[in-house]
């Protein structure tokens, strides 16, 4: 049987703060993803900034008061209701920003990922963007749909 070789000098791991997380999801169709994300993080210890749905305000308050009745404290998940614009400016701008997960728009993404860019000397370590911003999933379409406004999905016009 091996064993794990004891290191010299002892070894140097350790879990130390590296920041928070935001989880940015536009979306009120996907709020129940971005909840299960939010509270995983959560109970892995990540301190979340969460900014749901302006659409979709009431479900994702309800789902954030559920997680805080769970027990996790505000210090760890904290429900940020904010426009785009000053919602980006504010988690770019923080020394501490750890990660973005983003579901939303390409536009939004790529206009995140340039302020992270200009501002990556600034940051205590390299900021993460997890993103999904390309629909590409697999459906399943039932014969009596109208197949224009499938195939346009989230992009159809109103």
């Amino acid at each position: 049987m091996m064993e794990q070789p004891i290191s010299v000098p002892p070894s140097t791991n350790s879990k130390e703060y590296q920041g928070w997380r935001a989880l940015w999801q536009p979306f009120p169709i996907l709020t129940s993803i971005s909840s299960n994300l939010a509270g995983t993080l959560a109970l892995m210890g990540n301190v979340i900034l969460w900014k749901l749905s302006n659409t979709a305000m009431l479900a994702s308050c309800a789902i954030y008061h559920i997680l805080r009745e769970a027990a996790l404290p505000p210090t760890i998940i904290q429900f940020v209701p904010a426009d785009v614009p000053t919602f980006g400016d504010t988690i770019t701008s923080s020394v501490y920003l750890c990660n973005i997960n983003l579901i939303g728009s390409v536009p939004t993404f790529k206009n995140l990922w340039k302020q992270i860019a200009r501002k990556l000397d600034r940051f205590c370590t390299f900021p993460g963007l997890a993103r999904e911003c390309t629909w590409k999933n697999f459906h399943f379409v039932h014969r009596s749909a109208d197949m224009d406004s499938v195939v346009a999905g989230p992009y159809a016009q109103p």
